[in-house]
């Protein structure tokens, strides 16, 4: 059991982007115990330089910092195709309403106020890398042969590029599938709406579809034959 526990999270990367050193010591102590691989950025700036040569698996992130602070580390590490599904989580001492939903919309997975225990950091790693696996689960892989016989030419057009939907696009296409509205994908995933409608176009114009109902469609016939 001990053993077990030990081996949580081995294999795993992370990067620690924190100003406030002896917290980051901290941190950076309790997960190495965990033994997860642990790196530590005291800027956003040296962040971003790193995280090309260190790829980790997760981001925890401060906020306020000086040079280059969470939400701008956020925006560039989510315009590379490469990082556009890592899990990224925020480190903050507050967070206002406006803050929160900034965050969602730039693609943050999860906000943790400080002060906050360890455990409860560890469960929002665990959590956070779990919901990326069963959202890679929910779609087909770019070799997936099974359902292609099924699919009209565009279709299998569509079904090929699939895998160049980033993280956001690829839990709205998944709640699209399970037949949710706009606003209850927004409620969902604390966005607005109209950043739902922006996710809605971007993946109509990646998958070469033409109108809601043909996304609406698609997104059916392959949520049945992945059931």
């Amino acid at each position: 059991m001990n053993s077990k526990k030990k081996d949580i999270g081995k294999g795993l990367k992370i990067l620690l982007v924190e100003d406030e050193i002896m917290l980051a010591e901290s941190i950076v102590e309790f997960l190495t115990m965990k033994n997860y691989d642990v790196m530590h950025m005291p800027n956003g700036l040296d962040a971003l330089v790193k995280i090309k040569n260190f790829e980790p698996h997760i981001v925890l992130c401060d906020i306020a910092m000086p040079v280059m602070d969470g939400f701008q580390l956020l925006k560039q590490v989510r315009a590379n195709p490469k990082f556009n599904d890592m899990p990224f989580i925020f480190l903050t001492a507050k967070v206002e309403k406006h803050d929160f939903r900034w965050g969602m919309e730039l693609g943050a997975d999860d906000f943790i106020t400080k002060p906050f225990t360890f455990e409860e950091l560890e469960r929002s790693i665990q959590s956070r890398l779990d919901r990326k696996n069963q959202i890679l689960a929910t779609l087909p892989s770019k070799h997936s042969k099974a359902i292609i016989t099924k699919l009209t030419p565009d279709e299998r057009g569509s079904f090929s590029k699939l895998i160049s939907l980033t993280k956001t696009e690829k839990m709205v296409f998944e709640n699209i599938a399970k037949g949710k509205t706009t606003a209850q994908i927004a409620e969902e995933f604390y966005i607005s709406p109209k950043t739902v409608e922006n996710h809605r176009y971007n993946i109509m114009q990646k998958l070469h579809l033409e109108g809601t109902n043909s996304l609406l469609k698609f997104a059916l016939k392959i949520k049945s034959e992945f059931a």
